[in-house]
């Protein structure tokens, strides 16, 4: 019932978004009330399409009309959740100004017509803005990923691993909106860039195993002698976790539930560990994540290679002898304004970043996840090299 509980969560906060629209757009309006009970009911509208969306998401068999919802309630979100930022700045903005005036004994100049006919008429531009906005992101998020080539920097590194290639896929996110065709794309992109290693730091999917099992194939055709390793996003545990990792394990994949494998390459040894999702025991306690169990019985290896979701364990990567650790979850804030916000909040920005003695990159994700939206946030699949200088 996970992903029930986070469905409420967004549900809650999607309506609260939408009063205050309502409040803040329809309700400065010199408009006939007739008028005002039209918009505030096309706004009820769009709010419903996301409850809707659930109820037919819980369906069995889904109706015919799931997968356009589903394109509609995301795309109104994406357009939603990038007008009720600048529309709350601008709130701010004249609140602060109104502010100021009012302690200033106020200007023989001051018009509150004036004011709100100004603030009406930013909202006006805001609305269309937020319109063009969304349209750019969509078409970013609907583009091939970009190919990011990092290099990590290792002095002690041992010869035998020099320049030993790591691809990095992280939030794809297969659903209603990314599906075989996409997964298809991401994998002839990776195979094409010949890593010696494929880390996929979790959120996979969202969906089911007898749903979105056909879209995620392709991955099993992901190709690197070391090995694809895989850990668990939070994600996975909102649907059917022992499914979805019994389905992994079918494509191949090396499943690291706080666990370790060393891989040799030359006479060297890499060790890999990786640990369950950072929240992973609110879901399953069995799960909860441990970085020292992952470490635990390691032996002596040349390099170090951590794998994480959330940047949140990062530092317990570190502290257990990871060298490198790769992690996803933030996705950049996947869409402006959220790319600004998103370093604020989390322990390490999107990219690379020292940890301690090490290093951590965190992807901004190779798919998304909702709304179809890349504004400032490319899709990514990132190509990590190792090497002494």
């Amino acid at each position: 019932m996970g992903h029930m509980m986070f469905f409420a969560v967004v549900v809650a906060i999607w309506i609260l978004i939408h009063l205050y629209l309502g409040w803040r757009l329809i309700g400065p309006l010199a408009y006939p009330p007739r008028i005002k009970r039209l918009l505030w009911a096309a706004l009820t509208a769009m709010c419903l399409l996301f409850p809707l969306l659930i109820a037919s998401r819980l369906s069995l068999p889904k109706p015919f009309y799931y997968g356009p919802l589903y394109s509609l309630t995301f795309t109104m979100a994406s357009y939603i959740l990038i007008l009720a930022p600048f529309l709350l700045f601008k709130d701010a903005l004249m609140g602060l100004s109104g502010l100021i005036e009012r302690i200033g004994g106020g200007s023989p100049d001051f018009d509150p017509e004036r004011r709100r006919a100004l603030s009406v008429l930013l909202n006006g531009g805001i609305v269309i803005a937020s319109g063009g906005f969304t349209v750019l992101g969509r078409a970013q998020a609907r583009q091939a990923p970009v190919q990011r080539k990092v290099k990590i920097i290792a002095p002690g590194l041992s010869p035998a691993l020099e320049g030993l290639t790591i691809a990095q896929l992280s939030d794809i996110h297969v659903s209603e909106s990314l599906r075989r065709a996409d997964v298809e794309r991401i994998v002839e992109i990776t195979n094409s860039l010949s890593p010696d290693l494929i880390a996929i730091t979790g959120d996979l999917v969202d969906g089911f195993v007898e749903e979105m099992g056909d879209d995620v194939a392709p991955l099993k055709n992901l190709s690197a002698p070391l090995g694809v390793f895989f850990v668990t996003g939070n994600h996975e545990y909102y649907w059917d976790l022992p499914g979805w990792l019994a389905h992994a394990a079918g494509m191949g994949f090396t499943i690291l539930n706080n666990e370790h494998r060393v891989v040799k390459r030359g006479g060297a040894k890499l060790l890999v560990a990786g640990v369950t999702d950072y929240s992973a025991w609110q879901y399953s306690p069995s799960h909860a994540s441990d970085p020292e169990k992952a470490f635990a019985g390691a032996r002596e290896r040349d390099f170090t290679l951590g794998l994480a979701h959330q940047p949140r364990s990062v530092d317990a990567m570190a502290r257990a002898g990871a060298d490198l650790t790769l992690c996803g979850h933030t996705h950049g804030g996947q869409f402006f304004p959220y790319t600004m916000v998103v370093p604020l909040i989390h322990p390490y920005p999107p990219g690379l970043s020292r940890a301690g003695e090490g290093w951590v990159h965190v992807s901004r994700g190779t798919g998304y996840w909702g709304p179809p939206n890349r504004l400032s946030a490319p899709p990514e699949i990132t190509l990590l090299t190792l090497t002494k200088a």
